[in-house]
This record gives structure tokens, sequence and C-alpha cells, in this order.
């Protein structure tokens, strides 16, 4: 037999201020209790200690001639209960100081309870509560949370479930500890249902409450729950009740423990109680309205008493499964993110390797854009570490991949953090210097400086925390216990933790690779908001803005979350999964698709073109490209392979470079054609009638030979070419 107590207290709010001094009677002080029922075996032992109480007051204070009443119906009626506090309110016991009832309806009671506080009488309750009255204080068990304990018991002693019922009454407190045994087996999980009709009320009678427990057995329970003693003060009855059923496996777990009950419980005719302490109530009355009547203030609390939890305990407790927190299924999860990320990762090196000869890829350096692949690669496959925990793998691999996760994501991280902080930074100090030029170019040179710096920190905070605190994976038990106060959860987490076990090592190693990153961050951030309008070559310092700004917020949200998860493995493997993807994805996203998309589309223009010039081609039989230089304009005329040039008039004329389309003039025979006419810059180019047998006779500026790529970048012409140039 296992006897434990089990304490609550609870703040309730009630009107607690006792009266004036002007209302204090001198002398002579009257106190009445009124109980639901002076027939009732609890009531017996509240006035136990209403007894003592009030013994107690009159040694400590013989000046004052105190009586105490004990009253109450001799079976349970609000009706009558309600006409004693009416006679105490008329004077029938004398001038009344105090009164503390046990309400049994509130609907009749509470009338009769504001009439006496609106006569001056203190007025108070216990064991039964009425919270919308005039009462000023309540004395007595937090009885919602005594049901719950109920509910509890049962889960203990039978946690396989079943179907159950409830015995009660009417009276306010029995109704809460009905709710309160309700909602506890509801949150087990759906083991435990009630029966249709579960509740059923005995008005406080023992035969009657005898009678419906025989119904219930009947029913094909597994359980019943008095939330009160009544069939068990029937000592006789009880027992053979027990007996009947000895057959059924029935859980009996009863409310209250009063001594006949706690016989049975040792003769085992009950699997468990859940007292109250109701001598410690009728004690309690006494001293509060003591206290009232001495216009001291009471605090705006509810006195609330403890209760006891008593129980047969078996010598075979159930079995229990202990809750883990391993990793497990969603490390596929993990994998998947991580492939998603290499390969697109591994696709973007390639295509930028086959792209590396476009315009748009030289803008933005091959180097450059590899680098950035390269860094998010590597931050990226902290998630293969993240999975491993001792569930699949060893303690020496599971510490082994605590410590690798923050050095891949502190090198990733600054692998590709650096290239874009160092094109942000290069483009703001070439836009803001007053020479600057017009075509901006970050070497590779201007990468390594930050890239180099940044790295050196973070390596040396790094190693340092390796080498002074590294990382290991321990497991340590949750928070929270099994009705037999057995662990039933576990997580096992990555730490350095100290001697003491106060604090852990890691921190200040950790602090400070934070605090270099996020303060760079911050820095870079600046310099991407400075740079976000600067017209650079396909809006690449937007895009980086974008970029910046997408880390900054995953940080301010990554870190809190990150902290607060730290001891539940599931919920933190699933963040920081989503945070490196997120992080990846923003920036290939924004640094690789608009350049896709830029050479997508420079490419189908390149091929239309070369449909054109195709088709002059065919249709002319000279072929020519121009180009606009620090020289001026050159232009290249190509002779077909049968065809051999000879001769080449050209023309010189002063061209502006808003005029630098190349057109035809008319012929100035004696300018020989590998050198032409220098002396003032550009000049216009045509053949003779002559030297082109077949075709029309060609007029001044005839515009199917007229140069429409003058504006595009310089395309250079192989030597075994048969090309002639003029200048």
């Amino acid at each position: 037999l296992l006897s434990s107590l089990v304490c609550y207290s609870g703040l309730v709010s009630s009107a607690a201020v006792g009266p004036s001094s002007e209302g204090y009677r001198g002398s002579n002080l009257t106190f009445a209790l009124v109980a639901k029922n002076v027939n009732n075996p609890f009531f017996d032992v509240v006035k136990g200690g209403w007894d003592e109480g009030c013994l107690e007051h009159r040694s400590l204070h013989p000046a004052t001639d105190l009586t105490c009443l004990f009253l109450g119906p001799a079976e349970e009626d609000a009706i009558a209960q309600a006409d004693l506090i009416d006679d105490l309110i008329d004077g029938t016991y004398g001038n009344i100081d105090g009164i503390s009832v046990s309400v049994s309806d509130p609907n009749i009671v509470v009338p009769a309870m504001n009439r006496a506080a609106s006569a001056g009488i203190n007025v108070i309750t216990f064991d039964s509560d009425a919270g919308g009255s005039d009462r000023m204080a309540y004395v007595g068990t937090d009885n919602v949370a005594f049901g719950s304990e109920l509910g509890k018991l049962l889960v203990q002693l039978a946690p396989g479930g079943g179907k159950y019922g409830v015995l009660a009454a009417s009276a306010p407190n029995v109704v809460q500890r009905f709710e309160g045994v309700t909602r506890r087996l509801a949150d087990d999980g759906g083991r435990w249902t009630p029966i249709q009709d579960s509740y059923k009320n005995c008005n406080d009678d023992v035969a009657t409450a005898l009678t419906i427990m025989h119904e219930f057995a009947d029913m094909d329970v597994q359980a019943i729950i008095p939330v009160g003693g009544w069939p068990m003060w029937n000592k006789t009855g009880w027992k053979e009740f027990v007996n009947a059923n000895e057959g059924k496996n029935l859980t009996l777990i009863v409310g209250d423990t009063l001594n006949v009950q706690m016989q049975l419980m040792n003769e085992g005719y009950v699997n468990g109680l859940v007292g109250q302490l109701p001598y410690e109530m009728g004690k309690d009355s006494i001293d509060i309205l003591w206290r009232l009547s001495r216009g001291e203030d009471v605090d705006e609390v509810t006195h609330v008493t403890a209760f006891l939890e008593v129980l047969r305990f078996p010598l075979m407790l159930p079995p229990i499964e202990v809750d883990e927190n391993y990793i497990e299924g969603l490390a596929i999860i993990g994998y998947v993110v991580f492939a998603l990320i290499a390969s697109a990762s591994l696709g973007l090196m390639v295509w930028t390797y086959l792209h590396r000869n476009t315009r748009v890829i030289k803008a933005s350096q091959p180097f450059f854009l590899q680098m950035i692949i390269v860094g998010i690669m590597i931050f990226s496959s902290a998630i293969v570490p993240l999975t491993i925990d001792t569930d699949r793998y060893s303690q020496e691999a599971s510490d082994i991949a605590c410590m690798t996760v923050p050095w891949l994501l502190t090198i990733g991280f600054t692998t590709t953090f650096s290239a874009l902080f160092a094109k942000t930074w290069r483009v703001n100090k070439i836009f803001h210097n007053p020479n600057r030029f017009k075509r901006i170019k970050v070497t590779e040179k201007d990468v390594m400086k930050p890239y180099v710096v940044m790295m050196g920190m973070n390596l040396l905070a790094l190693s340092c925390w390796t080498a002074i605190a590294p990382l290991t994976y321990k497991r340590y038990d949750a928070v929270g216990t099994d009705d037999w106060n057995r662990v039933i959860s576990t997580y096992g987490i990555c730490t350095s933790e100290s001697e003491s076990k106060t604090t852990e090592d890691f921190w200040p190693f950790l602090g400070v690779i934070l605090a270099i990153n996020i303060s760079l961050l911050g820095i870079a951030n600046v310099q991407a908001y400075q740079a976000r309008s600067i017209q650079t070559e396909y809006s690449e310092s937007r895009y980086i803005f974008v970029i910046m700004t997408s880390m900054m917020q995953m940080f301010a949200l990554a870190v809190p979350c990150i902290s607060l998860l730290s001891k539940q493995p599931r919920p933190y493997f699933i963040v920081m999964v989503i945070v490196i993807l997120c992080v990846s994805a923003a920036v290939l996203g924004f640094m690789f698709l608009p350049k896709i998309l830029h050479t997508r589309s420079w490419m189908i223009e390149q091929a239309e073109k070369e449909k054109v010039k195709a088709a002059k081609r065919e249709k002319n039989p000279i072929g020519y490209r121009g180009s606009l230089g620090d020289d001026g304009l050159k232009v290249a005329v190509m002779s077909p392979a049968n065809f051999n040039i000879t001769k080449a008039s050209c023309e010189v004329r002063d061209t502006k470079e808003s005029e630098a389309d190349s057109f035809l003039k008319q012929p100035d025979e004696g300018v020989n054609e590998s050198k032409g006419d220098e002396s003032n810059g550009v000049s216009g180019v045509k053949f003779s009638n002559s030297m082109l047998p077949g075709t029309a006779n060609l007029e001044p500026n005839d515009t199917q030979y007229k140069e429409d790529n003058i504006d595009e970048e310089k395309e250079e012409i192989a030597d075994d070419q048969n090309y002639y140039f003029f200048k």
C-alpha cells in the first residue's frame, strides 16, 4: 500500500476585504458553519477541524466570548440550507458575525448568502464554492484538479483503457470533479471512453450510490469512478458489490479518504482513492472568519487545501515505450533536399563552363560564379551530418558529425558571401570614384581579399572551438514522466557541456562566429542597398541586393527559432533543412536564373541574325562586318572564294560616333585597298561596278550594303580567311 500526498495551490479572485472596524461587535463573536448534510461522514471530519479551530482561538483570545455553531439539514436539501442561512440572518441563533457555507445548489443557496452579506455578516464558502456570489473567500479543494487526479489514477492502474462510468451528484464541487475526470481521460489518446449516460447522480445518498454502482457493473464497463465516497460509506454494501463483480476485472477509483474508505483500501476492496483535507477546511474557516471579523484584509486568493492520493501499487508496472526523438525517417527529407541543391549546383557549374565565352558570363566572370556555386555546395552539405545520431551510427561518428556541421556551414557561407560582398563593395567603390569607368569589372584579386580576411577569422574561431570545447553528441531525459514517475522521452543534441553542467562551453565560440558573420552581413546589406540602383550589366547589383536582404532576414528568423528548438531534435532538423534550402535557393536563383534567361534570349537573337546574314550572303557575293572601337570604324570586306579583289575605292569622310554606319560611295580610282586614305579617320567603302560582274549598278547609300550591326561587340576574324580591312 502506497500513500502519497499531492499538494495543489490555486489563485481565484474573491471579494476578500473585511468590514471596517465599525462592524466589529466587541468581545462577543458567533460564527456558524453550514454543511450540506450533518449526517455525512465527510462533514463530521470538517466539524472536527471547526471545533479545534474554535478552541484554539478561545485559548489565544480569552477576553473574547467565541461561539462556533455547526449547522445543516439532516439530508442534503438546498432549500433547507437556504432557510438555515435566513434563520442566522434573522437572529434565531443570536447575533452572527460570520458564516461558512458548503453550497448544495447555487441557484437556491446564493440568494440567501447575498442577503447575509448585505446584512453585514462575513460570508465565506468551503468544500463547495459559489464564485458568483458575494462571498469573501473560499476554503477547500481545487475540484477540477481533484477530478483530474482521479482520471490520472485510473490511467496509472489500468493503462489499457476501456469504457468507464462516473458516479456523481449535483453540488457545484462534484460537477467540477466530473469535468476534471472527463478532461483527463480525454487527453489519454482515446484509450478510455465514457459509456452513454456516463454521468449518474446519486444525490449524496448512500443507498442510491450503491444501486448505481451495480447498474454500471452490468453495462460492460472496465472502470467506475465515484467522485465522492458515498457508496463506500456503507462498508458491508460495498464489500458485497466488489465480491459480486470480482470476475469482471473492474478498476474502482473513488473520491475521498475517510476512515471507512481507508479501511476498505487496506482490505483490498478498492484500487485507488483521492482524498481531500476536510479537517483543514473546518479549521481554516475559523481562522479566516476571525480575521475578517477583526477588520483585517484577507488576501484576494482562494485558500486551496491539499489532497491525498492513495493507491494499491502493482507488483508489475505496465511496460513503457520511451520516445527517443531520433531523426529516423526525416533523414530522407534531408537527403532529398541536399541532392536537389547539389544537382542544381553541379548543373549550373557545367552551364557556366560551357557558356564561359558568352557576353553574359564574361560580364559576371566565371571565377566569381564558380566560387558562389562551390560555397553553396559546401553550405548545403551540412545537411548530411545533421542526419547522424546514435540511432544508426556509433557514438564516435555522432561526435564527429556534431563538429562537422559548424565547419561546413561557416566555410560554405563565407565562400559564397565573400564573393557577393566583394562584388557590391567593388561596384560601390568604382561608382563613387569621380574618375569611374563606364565598364565595371571585379577581378579575381578583388574577390580574394575579403574572402581571405573573412575565412581567416572564421577558421581561427572554429579551430579554437574544436580544440578547446568540441561538440559531442549527448542524450538527456526530456521533461515529463509517466504516471509512475518514469522517463517517457529522451533527446540527443550536440553540446560541449562544462564540468559543472550549469553552462555549455561552446557558446563563446558560436557567439564569436555569429558576431563576425552577422556584422559582415549587415555591412554587406548596406553596400548592397547603396548599389541596388547602379546600372551594371544585367542588373547584377540589384539581384545581389535581394540575396543579401534574404540572408539577413533568414538569420533574423532562424537564429531564435533554432535556439528555442535546440532540445527538440526533429523540429530542429526540419528548421535547419529549411534554412539551408532557402539560402541556397535564393543565392542560386537570383544569381543564375537571370543570366540563363539573358543567354537564352541572346542565343535566339544571334540565330535570327545569322539567318539574315546568310540570306544577304546568298543574294550578294560580297560579305562585310563592322565594329566601332577606339580607332574608329573598322569595316571588313570579304570576297567569295572564286573572286579576287584587286582594287577598291574609298572616299574619306569625317564620321561621328552617332553616324558610324558605313555607307557606299561612288568609286574613286587610284586608292589602294590595303591602306586607304586615313587622313581624316573613318571612311565609307564601295567597290566599282567592274569589280562586281553580273550585278546591278550600285547607287550611293544603297541600303543593301549598309552596315546595320555597328554597335555590336567586335568579332575577331581569323587570319586564314580572305578578308580585306579598310579603316
